[in-house]
């Protein structure tokens, strides 16, 4: 088994204990107003290559039944599989950092203060930004 499978087999019973829904590779959350989304990504040039992406998708942007996958999340970011020393990041520390994203980006009025406040992810859709930042919420 490569390094992606195992870490996949790793994440799995992980990612339940918080609450994830996996499919495929991709495994996400679901609150009232958003999706939190993890995913691990194949690379185009090598079967054991692999990116790891984490993003949210707001609920009141999303067409019925459209699915909980990366491409389709309204903000997003890439976080390096390996640590400054050039390890690989275990699945428990993933998981942490899924949480940390969470915390920060899992709300949607703190996203609509860091909206305000230009403290989103690098990759957010302009229509994102115009939602969190001029659409009243309830």
């Amino acid at each position: 088994m490569g390094q992606k499978q195992t870490l996949i087999e790793e994440l799995k019973p992980l990612m339940k204990e918080n609450g994830y829904k996996k499919r495929g590779q991709t495994w996400h959350k679901e609150n009232e107003d958003l999706i939190i989304v993890f995913n691990i990504q194949n690379s185009y040039y090598d079967k054991e290559e692999y990116y790891i992406n984490l993003g949210i998708i707001i609920k009141a942007l999303t067409s019925e039944g459209e699915s909980a996958c990366i491409t389709n999340c309204h903000m997003s970011t890439r976080i390096d599989k390996k640590n400054e020393k050039g390890l690989l990041i275990p699945a428990a520390t993933l998981v942490r950092i899924l949480k940390l994203w969470e915390e920060w980006y899992g709300d949607i009025r703190s996203l609509r203060i860091k909206a305000i406040e230009g403290n989103l992810p690098i990759f957010c859709t302009a229509e994102a930004k115009t939602f969190l930042t001029t659409v009243r919420l309830g």
